[in-house]
């Protein structure tokens, strides 16, 4: 991390979650938790993009899509 601040290297902070979430016990435990966070963040993107598709009008959905969406 240090030397991602240093250079400034954009999305740093990935190589840092990835690092603590991956386990290393063998090659399959590290492909099924990397695929595991693939698929975590494709649904929290697919997320996103069907609640700016579907609120986008709409501040009173957009309002309530957000409360939803942080119970």
């Amino acid at each position: 991390m240090i030397l991602t601040m240093i250079f400034r290297l954009p999305y740093g902070a990935y190589g840092a979650i990835f690092a603590v979430t991956l386990s290393r016990e063998s090659l399959e435990a590290t492909a099924k938790a990397a695929r595991i966070i693939l698929m975590a963040f494709g649904l929290a993107g697919a997320y996103v993009i069907l609640g700016l598709m579907l609120a986008l009008d709409d501040p009173a959905l957009r309002f309530s899509w957000i409360i939803g969406g942080f119970l």
